[in-house]
């Protein structure tokens, strides 16, 4: 059976020193970009699905919340396939990184695929003040 991997792309973002994070602020209005997926040969998963969330790591209990989420496609994928979105950003929670306790948000897309482990795939980016 075939192996999905999917690229993400976030437009513009002023990329910060650590090319794994962008920089985005609510007040530069939306998150824009595009998922490239490729398989190594065809694939039939029952969707493939685009999410914007945050979620915490560290400490205590893990917490998350999916500001937007879109099923991008249903039925056999051949790769090279292109995915647009578009999403407005939230005021909040902002992106934090504390000794217990982090927020981060990040853009996913997870491949529901039948008897076996559902792979997904993220790109981080902060959400911050302007």
């Amino acid at each position: 059976m075939g192996k999905p991997t999917a690229t993400i792309e976030l437009d513009p973002g002023p990329w910060a020193d650590d090319p794994q994070w962008a920089d985005c602020r609510p007040a530069e209005g939306n998150l824009s970009g595009r998922v490239r997926v490729d398989v190594d040969e065809p694939l039939n998963p029952r969707r493939v699905i685009l999410r914007v969330k945050w979620y915490t790591e560290g400490r205590g209990d893990r917490d998350e919340g999916i500001l937007w989420e879109e099923v991008v496609h249903q039925g056999p994928l051949v790769g090279g396939e292109e995915f647009p979105f578009e999403v407005q950003l939230p005021e909040g929670p902002l992106s934090y990184s504390g000794r217990l306790i982090k927020i981060i948000w990040a853009v996913e897309v997870h491949f529901d695929i039948a008897w076996r482990k559902d792979p997904k795939f993220e790109q981080r980016f902060r959400l911050v003040l302007a």
